[in-house]
This record gives C-alpha cells, sequence and structure tokens, in this order.
C-alpha cells in the first residue's frame, strides 16, 4: 500500500512538473509573438539593476550622446535607446507641466536640468542640458500666462527643441510631442467631435488586436494545424478512389436485383393454376 502511495505521489509531481515546463513554454512563445508583432526588441538587463543597469543621470546622457563607457557596447546602447526616449519624454512633459504652473502662478524661475523619472522597474534620475531645459519651460511657461498665446508658434517651439534634444543622443522622436503637450483639441479642428473618425480609431484598435490575437493562435496552434493538414490531405487523396468503386457497387447491385425481380415476375404466373 506505501509504494502504491509513493507511486502515486512520484506520477502526480511529475505531471505537475510537465504542467509546469508546458505553461513557460506557452508563455515564451506569446511573448515572442507580442514582441515581434509590435517591433520591439528584448532588452537586456544589465547586473540586475534593469534596463540601465548603473547608467543614470549625466552619465546616462554621456553614453547616449556617443561617449565611451566601460561595460556599454554600442549594440546595447542601440537596444535601450527606445526606453531611453520615454525617459526623455517623461523629463520633458514635467519641465513643461512646471513651466505652466509657474506661468500661471506668475513666479518664473530657472528649471532644473535633473528629473526622477519613475518607471515599472523603479525610478531613473535623468539628465539634459540646462538650454533645452529652459527652452521647454519657458514654452510651459507662456501657455501658463495666457490663453491667447500663439498655439502654433509654442508647438513648433517645443517639438523644434525637443527634435534637436533627442537628436543630441541619436534618437529620432517617434511622433511631435507637442500633440501629448499642446493637443490638436485646443485649436479650432474641422475633423473635431466627428464621429465617423472617431469610430475609425476604435476600428483600427481592434484590427490590430484581431491580428495580434491571430498570430498568437497561429504561433501556439502550428503543431496541430500542421497535423490536421496532413490527415485532411491523405482524405482527399483517398477520396476519388472509393467514389468510384461505391457508385460501381451500387450499380452492379441495381443491375443485379433488376433481372431477380423479373425472374420473379416470370415465375409466379406458372405456379398460380396448380
Amino acid at each position: 500500500m506505501s509504494n502504491f502511495l509513493l507511486l502515486l505521489i512520484l506520477f502526480v509531481l511529475a505531471s505537475v512538473l510537465l504542467l509546469i515546463v508546458y505553461l513557460i513554454d506557452r508563455v515564451n512563445i506569446i511573448e515572442k509573438v507580442t514582441l515581434k508583432f509590435t517591433g520591439e526588441s528584448k532588452l537586456k538587463e544589465n547586473s540586475g539593476d534593469g534596463v540601465f543597469g548603473d547608467l543614470t543621470a549625466e552619465r546616462l546622457w554621456g553614453a547616449m550622446s556617443g561617449i565611451p563607457t566601460q561595460g556599454w557596447d554600442d549594440q546595447t546602447l542601440n537596444e535601450i535607446r527606445p526606453r531611453y526616449e520615454i525617459i526623455l519624454q517623461k523629463h520633458a512633459e514635467a519641465l513643461f507641466e512646471e513651466g505652466v504652473l509657474d506661468g500661471k502662478e506668475d513666479s518664473i524661475k530657472p528649471p532644473s536640468n535633473t528629473h526622477s523619472v519613475t518607471t515599472l522597474r523603479g525610478s531613473v534620475d535623468s539628465w539634459i542640458p540646462q538650454q533645452y531645459a529652459d527652452s521647454i519651460y519657458e514654452v510651459g511657461a507662456q501657455k501658463g500666462k495666457s490663453e491667447e498665446t500663439d498655439l502654433q508658434t509654442l508647438k513648433q517651439t517645443l517639438d523644434s527643441t525637443y527634435d534637436t534634444l533627442l537628436n543630441q543622443v541619436n534618437i529620432k522622436a517617434t511622433r511631435p510631442i507637442s500633440e501629448q503637450l499642446l493637443p490638436l483639441e485646443t485649436i479650432p479642428d474641422s475633423n473635431e467631435g466627428n464621429p465617423a473618425i472617431e469610430s475609425g480609431d476604435s476600428a483600427n484598435n481592434d484590427q490590430k488586436l484581431d491580428r495580434l490575437a491571430d498570430a498568437i493562435n497561429e504561433e501556439l496552434n502550428m503543431p496541430e494545424v500542421s497535423s490536421n493538414s496532413e490527415g485532411i490531405t491523405a482524405a482527399a487523396e483517398r477520396t476519388p478512389t472509393s467514389g468510384p468503386s461505391n457508385s460501381g457497387g451500387k450499380e452492379s447491385e441495381s443491375s443485379s436485383s433488376a433481372p431477380a425481380e423479373r425472374k420473379s415476375e416470370v415465375e409466379s404466373p406458372q405456379t398460380t393454376p396448380g
């Protein structure tokens, strides 16, 4: 009895282990498909300290701008540049919002060129040259002082400053930062509130999600699909050969039954008089 229980426990543990391995493999496939679909590369972790490792503040800026940094090669830096763009974007947003608040209170002061950005992996200290911090802060202050400020001029100044900032670290802006800080709804637009445009955006998002789901299902079910297709192909090859034989059998049965019926009809009148 004890041996049976021991074997049962071992069997259950082995089943659980196989299930865990299977689930890990499924998760890895989903992650690979998702990263491939979104066009993002899986970023390397350095020394367990997050994406940027020991790089922080001005040293991080220097490494991204091309200054040789021990322990970091060009390939690794290129991989983390998309993440660094997010850090700089949040830094610029903080400077702009600070300028807007100070402009509304009419208390303009020189901004700091350092900012702690909170991410999912912790906080990152960001540093940018002072002239860029001053320019972004000034745009926010002008926006806060008066709502009648020429927004188009502010947008051009903000985008130009931000693009120049990113060029210093070999990054191209994913989109103009003015779309985030000075949204288009503040400017009269004939498309504003158009339900057709809004429904089109929603449809585009749904299509992206559907394509991602299809890609994941295709990757997960690839072995099953191939085996099913082989079975269907084999069945299709057998179908033409079996069709004629069955029809021939039916024809032969019908032809053989017909004479039998006629024979019975002929014999029946002979037996009636007797």
